[in-house]
């Protein structure tokens, strides 16, 4: 070890304790690191863990009651980037779009 170069001659009995004394550190920043390491990796694990808990979990508001059960009417992303002005992807016909979603939406109300 470069430690022992410091202590004096080769086989002097003054290393020892120097030599066991940086043995110890050694060890306590293995053990140290190690720590830290099973740290960060339970929280690499339990936050993704979490959050897809969270997201697939079911709510936990009041029941929506509805005149027809087992019947449900989804617009799915029929929003301003497609349909507006000044859309970033345009829809052809998203006047007649909005329409037909309108009339389907006060028919099944």
């Amino acid at each position: 070890m470069p430690v022992s170069f410091l202590v004096g001659k080769a086989g002097s009995r003054a290393r020892a304790p120097l030599l066991l004394s940086v043995t110890r550190d050694r060890r306590r920043c293995v053990k140290r690191a190690l720590l830290v390491g099973a740290v960060l990796l339970v929280l690499c694990v339990a936050t993704p863990g979490t959050v897809l808990w969270r997201a697939t979990s079911p709510t936990t508001g009041p029941r929506i009651e509805t005149g027809r059960p087992g019947r449900a009417l989804l617009l799915i992303d029929l929003r301003e980037d497609y349909t507006g002005s000044h859309a970033k992807q345009p829809y052809a016909e998203s006047a007649r779009l909005i329409a037909a979603a309108n009339d389907l939406i006060e028919r099944r109300a």
